[in-house]
C-alpha cells in the first residue's frame, strides 16, 4: 500500500545508458503502472531506474517555482546518451504519507518497498544544480552494494550546540557530514541500514527529540549503527566549477529582490525584559537597528531603566511578570498589538541577542510576499518528526518571520498558551493544526557565525545569527 501511495508522487525522468529492450511483458506491465498512478514514463525502453534523486521540496507558490526551475534542468538532459535512468521524489509530496520525511528517516523506513528498487539515491535541495551526465560516469565506478556514500564534506571546528555538542564517540573536526545543498549520493546498502533500525533503539540514545540540523544527524545516526563514515568527493561543490556533477545555485538562495515589498512593510518585535537592558541593547542598537529603527518595538515587563535610552527606542509594557523561560504569553501579546497597532504586512519576532540582516530580511520575505495563506518561516526544527509524529516549528533565536493571514488566524484560533510555554514550539504546533504554512529558510540561524561551515553559510547569505 505505501508503495502506491507513493507512485502517485513519483515522477519519472528516465534515459537509456546500454540496457537492453525489456520483453512485450514487461513493457505492458510498465503502461499499466503509468494508467493506474500517472506516472509519466519518459522512456521507451525501461520500466526500472537506477537512480532515485530525493529533493527536499517545500510547499507554496515560492518553493513549487524553484521546484519547476529544478525539474527543468533535469529534463534538458535526458537526451544524454551517457545518463542512467532517474527517478524523482518530491519531498513536500511524500509528507502527506510519510509525516516527517524531510528529516529522510521517516521516508526511508516506510518508502522503503518503493526505494530499495534504486541502486543509487540523491538527497538534494531544490536549489541544487545535477549533471545527470558526469554523475552517471561516477556512478558507473562504484558498486551499490557496498555501504558508501558520497558528498560534499564538511566539518565542525568546535562542540557546536546546534549539533548537541557531538558527536560524542569521535573527534568532532574530524567527522564529516555533508552539505545537502551540494548534493549526497547514498547506495541501496546504506538505504537498507536506515530501513532496519528499529525507531525505539534511535531515539533519545543516538539522536535527540528535535531535529535540527539533517545533514549532520543523518551521517552520525549512519556513523552510530554502521561505523560507515562519509566519502568525500570534489565534484560535489558549492559554486560551479568545470568538473563538478553538483553545485549550488545560490541565485536561488539569495532571496527575491525584484518584489515591491518595502522595510516599511515590516514590523520587528524584539523581546526582551530589564536585566538585559544594559548587556544586550546597545549591541543592537549600534549594529542592525540603524537601519530599522522605525520599525521596531522592544517588548518587555517593565518600562523601569528604559530612560537610559533617552526616547530612542519604542518599548511596550506586555503587562504581566517575566517567566523564567517559555515566553509563549509574551508572543500572543506581540500578535495581538501587531493585529490592532501595526499596518504592516509582516511581524517578525526577534530576540533581544538576535543579529538581522534587515536588507536579506526584505530580499526573503519578497519571496513569499503574494501567499494567500498563513506563513510562517525561518529556520525550521522539528519535534519528534524523526519518528514520523511530532510537528515542525520555526526556532525563535534566529526570528521567527509571520505574514498578517498567520497572525489573524492565531489570534481567531485562540490556542491556549500557558506561561512557561516554549513561544517557538507552541505556534509551530497550532500553525500545523490551523494549516498555516511552515517554511524553512536557512538564511535564519539560530546559533552564531561560528557554529556553522563556510561553505553552509557560502550557500545562504545570512538573514540573522543568533
Amino acid at each position: 500500500m505505501i508503495l502506491k501511495c507513493l507512485l502517485l508522487f513519483v515522477y519519472c525522468v528516465i534515459c537509456v545508458h546500454g540496457y537492453e529492450d525489456f520483453g512485450f511483458e514487461e513493457l505492458k506491465l510498465r503502461q499499466e503502472i503509468a494508467d493506474e498512478f500517472d506516472v509519466e514514463i519518459l522512456s521507451a525502453k525501461n520500466s526500472s531506474f537506477d537512480v532515485l534523486i530525493v529533493v527536499r521540496s517545500q510547499r507554496g507558490e515560492y518553493h513549487r517555482t524553484r521546484l519547476e526551475q529544478f525539474e527543468l534542468n533535469l529534463r534538458k538532459q535526458i537526451n544524454d546518451e551517457n545518463v542512467l535512468i532517474f527517478a524523482i521524489v518530491r519531498i513536500h509530496e511524500v509528507e502527506k504519507l510519510a509525516h516527517g520525511s524531510w528529516t529522510l528517516f521517516p521516508f526511508f523506513q516506510s518508502g522503503y518497498e518503493f526505494v530499495k528498487s534504486a541502486k543509487w539515491v540523491i538527497v538534494c535541495e531544490d536549489s541544487t544544480e545535477l549533471n545527470l551526465s558526469k554523475i552517471s560516469a561516477f556512478l558507473s565506478s562504484k558498486n551499490a552494494t557496498s555501504p558508501e556514500y558520497f558528498g560534499h564534506c564538511i566539518q565542525d571546528k568546535q562542540p557546536v550546540i546546534i549539533h548537541h555538542f557531538g558527536p560524542h564517540t569521535t573527534d568532532f573536526n574530524t567527522f564529516n557530514y555533508p552539505l545537502f545543498a551540494s548534493g549526497v549520493i547514498f547506495s541501496q546498502t546504506i538505504i537498507r541500514y536506515l530501513y532496519e533500525l528499529d525507531i525505539d533503539d534511535i531515539v533519545p540514545s543516538k539522536l535527540p527529540y528535535t531535529t535540527i540540523d539533517v545533514q549532520h544527524e543523518l551521517a552520525l545516526l549512519i556513523m552510530e549503527v554502521s561505523w560507515v563514515e562519509l566519502s568525500c568527493e570534489k565534484m560535489f561543490c558549492v559554486g560551479r566549477e568545470e568538473d563538478c556533477f553538483s553545485w549550488v545555485n545560490k541565485d536561488m538562495n539569495n532571496g527575491c529582490e525584484n518584489s515591491h515589498l518595502k522595510l516599511e512593510d515590516i514590523h520587528i518585535a524584539v523581546k526582551t525584559y530589564a536585566g538585559n537592558y544594559r548587556a544586550r541593547l546597545p549591541l543592537v542598537t549600534n549594529t542592525w537597528l540603524n537601519d530599522a529603527r522605525n520599525i521596531t518595538k522592544f517588548y518587555t515587563h517593565s518600562l523601569e531603566g528604559t530612560s537610559q535610552f533617552n526616547g530612542e527606542l519604542i518599548f511596550v509594557d506586555v503587562g504581566f511578570n517575566n517567566t523564567g523561560g517559555g515566553h509563549c504569553k509574551k508572543l500572543e501579546f506581540i500578535m495581538k498589538h501587531f493585529s490592532q497597532n501595526e499596518n504592516a504586512k509582516w511581524l517578525v519576532v526577534a530576540d533581544d541577542d538576535t543579529f538581522i540582516n534587515t536588507q536579506m530580511l526584505v530580499n526573503i520575505l519578497s519571496c513569499v510576499d503574494s501567499e494567500r495563506e498563513g506563513v510562517v518561516l525561518g529556520e525550521r526544527y522539528g519535534f519528534l518528526e524523526i519518528e514520523g509524529s511530532g510537528y515542525s516549528y520555526i526556532t525563535g533565536g534566529g526570528g521567527i518571520a509571520m505574514n498578517r493571514a498567520a497572525v489573524e488566524m492565531f489570534i481567531q484560533g485562540n490556542p491556549y498558551c500557558g506561561e512557561e510555554t516554549p513561544d517557538d514550539m507552541w505556534l509551530g504546533m497550532f500553525s500545523v493544526t490551523y494549516g498555516i504554512l511552515i517554511l524553512d529558510f536557512p538564511n535564519f540561524h539560530q546559533s552564531t557565525v561560528d557554529s556553522y561551515h563556510e561553505d553552509y553559510i557560502e550557500c545562504f547569505k545570512a538573514v540573522s545569527y543568533h
